[in-house]
């Protein structure tokens, strides 16, 4: 059920990348399947929580060791998700910023 106080419900647009180091630890056989069973938990707290309603728009990767672009991105906790110092950490985003700006 929905969050009854809500008189507007905002929608929040989630994509999502894996690579091989996910399906290690969550989903040997299939990631995406894993991605979404946790999407649905999340939506589910979301959902009765909070006005914001979360929706899956994408999701991309591969459980093949080498696969995908994502291989050389930073690992946590070596790497802060988000936007830490660029020239301390570079984090997660920054990676995938650079990745997509080589191609």
């Amino acid at each position: 059920d929905s969050n009854p106080t809500c008189a507007i419900r905002r929608e929040v647009q989630v994509a999502i990348a894996y690579d091989a180091r996910f399906c290690a630890n969550q989903a040997p056989t299939d990631g995406i399947a894993a991605v979404q069973a946790i999407f649905a938990q999340a939506k589910l707290m979301y959902d009765a929580t909070t006005c914001v309603e979360l929706a899956l728009t994408t999701v991309e990767g591969s459980c093949i060791v080498g696969d995908t672009p994502y291989n050389n991105a930073t690992l946590f906790p070596a790497g802060e998700s988000g936007c830490p110092d660029p020239l301390v950490d570079p984090g997660y985003l920054p990676d995938l910023r650079t990745y997509w700006n080589s191609i």
